[in-house]
């Protein structure tokens, strides 16, 4: 029977009407993408399970013998086989699997057909997945767009002394200068009119007389140095939305495991949700791809460089 459900499955993308002889015929209709829960379904082929379409038309059989390559009379005889098998199953289980198209079930000897929601793609539609997209609420929120801050994600760095920058007056200088040299030399002489003497066996402290003197600067000036955060100008975005309101319906819906780590940039009259930040381009791409393997759902997050 699996060679009857793959040449069934092919026929159905192809063609709006096949019959299995003997069994009953399927009846396609091209079905636009539809939304559903919040997500959105590919355009696909609706099938219709007509127990009373069992004329032989020759257009399975023909899928036969193009894919087997055999006669047009073994054709007819495999097919006749699959079809007694299924209805055993019908008979013995009330249900059968018809492959990736849908379910067959009986029920008072009446044969139905449900169709699985991704059981039949339209060629032109063929590889598209599902996509989810949440409800969003528009609102026209842009002037408040000057109320949003830049995600603070700011790796922590050592802090840098910044040395103090001392300035003298030169005038000042040669005044204190010249006060300390014409001391010296009024203690010069000092000594050598009165040569050092000993009195009761001690040298006379004539150092004792020499003042104690401080060189000290006319002007002293501290200039203080500011010190500026860390910048991290490289920012991995998962989402980008043009109002604040929907950026926060994005936030509300996130994993809490993202949430704590995310913040919201207003750059180029967007809204941006920003993962974490990084100092370098090299270490946020590096990152990034991490980042998508472990969160495959924003497999379209990129770098952004922003510096306010």
């Amino acid at each position: 029977m699996e060679q009857l459900i793959s040449n069934i499955e092919e026929l159905v993308r192809e063609h709006d009407f096949v019959i299995i002889p003997g069994f009953g015929g399927f009846v396609a209709e091209a079905q636009g993408s539809i939304e559903r829960d919040d997500t959105f379904f590919p355009p696909k082929k609706v099938l219709v399970f007509n127990s009373s379409l069992t004329y032989n038309d020759g257009l399975l059989a023909h899928q036969y013998v193009k894919r087997s390559n055999i006669s047009f009379e073994k054709a007819n005889l495999l097919i006749a086989g699959a079809v007694n098998e299924l209805n055993r199953q019908l008979i013995n289980f009330s249900c059968a699997k018809f492959g990736a198209l849908g379910m067959f079930s009986i029920n008072n000897g009446h044969i139905s057909f449900d169709m699985f929601d991704d059981g039949c793609f339209l060629p032109s539609s063929f590889g598209l997945d599902a996509v989810y997209f949440p409800e969003i609420t528009y609102e026209t929120e842009v002037a408040q767009a000057a109320s949003v801050q830049a995600p603070m994600v700011v790796s922590a760095a050592p802090k840098t002394e910044t040395p103090h920058t001392v300035s003298i007056d030169s005038d000042g200088e040669r005044r204190s200068y010249s006060r300390t040299f014409a001391v010296a030399a009024a203690i010069a002489l000092f000594i050598i009119l009165f040569p050092v003497s000993i009195q009761d066996g001690k040298f006379s402290n004539y150092a004792a007389m020499i003042p104690n003197i401080v060189l000290t600067p006319a002007a002293e000036e501290t200039t203080a140095v500011a010190e500026q955060p860390v910048c991290t100008p490289y920012h991995i975005i998962i989402a980008s939305f043009n109002t604040k309101g929907r950026v926060n319906k994005f936030m509300q819906e996130i994993p809490s495991a993202l949430k704590d780590e995310c913040g919201i940039i207003y750059s180029e009259n967007r809204f941006r949700v920003a993962y974490k930040s990084f100092s370098t381009e090299e270490t946020a791409e590096e990152y990034l791809q991490q980042f998508v393997e472990t969160y495959p759902a924003y497999y379209d997050a990129w770098v952004l460089n922003y510096n306010p």
